[in-house]
Parts: C-alpha cells; structure tokens; sequence
C-alpha cells in the first residue's frame, strides 16, 4: 500500500490491458487523380458549348441590326408624315416571315404607305409583305362622309361610352368616316382630329 491509502499493483494491470485493446485501422481513401483522358472528357462539352454559343451570336446579330433598322424606318416615316396621331392615322407594327418582312397595321395616306414600304425594302434589301389596312375601311362601302345629328355629338379615344371625352362636335357638322366598331363610327372632323361617334 503507497503512502497516499491506494495500491498500486492493479494499475500496470490495467496499462497492459490497454496496451493489448485493437483498434481497428482507419482505411486510407485512395487517392484520385484526374487523368489526361479525363480532363479532356471534361473540357470537350465546354469547348461544344463555347462554338455553339459563337454560332448563334454570329446569327443573332444580323437579326438585331435589321430589327433597328425596320425599327429607325417606322419612327422616320411617323416622324416626317404623322407627327401628331391626333390628326393622323398611324398604327404600324411587323414580324418576320421567313426573309420577308411583314407590316401590319393601318393607315388612311397611300403616300405614307408607299414611303414605309420603300424605306423598310432598301433599309434591309428584304422583300416586304404588305398587310396594312388603308383607311377608311373598304367595308363602309360608299358611306365615306356623314353629317352630326345630335345637338352635341360625343366624340371619344375609343369605341365606348366609358371612355374619356376627347373633343364634341355641334349639330349640322360634316365628318369623314373612316371605319366602324361596337355601335360606333371613327371620324375625323373638319380640323382634322380623330376620334369614335356613336352612330345614333
């Protein structure tokens, strides 16, 4: 027995107890290496990807120079003819039909027409499709003119009596009619300006 009241023999017992314990090893991962093979598998897709990716740049921007060029055409033509869509009819739109270019919308000036055509045929040597609807409307047959029988004739911004008031028009007045919707005539008056008139 030591001097401090314990004894000492069980103790190199039980080093030698832990001395004998296995413990199992821990495997070792293997160690990857990434091959030359591999890393050319690995970059082949990319450089795929990058030719791809030129490929479709190199398509892509003939198509957007020719886009602002119809685009410049149209702001030109409106610019020059139809400064003030009050007075002047000029709804104009387009898209692609295959190398063709087609404009849409309509129009009451065969000479603005033919300035917008020509101008969007030597912006982008393209054919041009024409689907613009002149006004006034061939579907009004011979009625091109009307006269106001209303004491104060109403006139809106479109074909409904919701819409906000533009402008009036008195009694006895003379207007030309340009196409007809929901009950409603567009005219343009005497001074030129647009807008839609109850027919009754």
């Amino acid at each position: 027995t030591s001097q401090n009241g314990f004894d000492s023999a069980p103790f190199p017992t039980v080093e030698r107890s832990l001395e004998s314990t296995y413990i199992p090893a821990v495997p070792k991962k293997p160690s990857v290496r990434t091959s030359t093979t591999v890393r050319r598998a690995i970059m082949i897709p990319s450089s795929r990807l990058f030719r791809a990716s030129l490929v479709v740049l190199i398509l892509l921007v003939p198509a957007l120079a020719q886009d602002d060029a119809i685009k410049a055409v149209i702001k030109s033509v409106k610019d020059k003819y139809a400064p003030d869509r009050r007075t002047v009819v000029y709804d104009v739109a387009w898209s692609m039909q295959g190398p063709a270019v087609v404009l849409k919308g309509e129009l009451d000036n065969p000479e603005v027409k033919a300035a917008l055509i020509d101008g969007v045929k030597k912006a982008t040597a393209s054919a041009v499709v024409d689907s613009m609807r002149m006004l006034p409307d061939t579907a009004l047959g011979e009625k091109l003119y009307g006269i106001v029988i209303l004491s104060v004739g109403n006139v809106r911004s479109r074909p409904d009596n919701d819409e906000e008031l533009s402008t009036q028009v008195l009694m006895g007045t003379a207007v030309k009619l340009l196409k007809s919707a929901s009950g409603q005539y567009y005219i343009q008056m005497p001074d030129h300006y647009l807008g839609w008139l109850p027919r009754s």
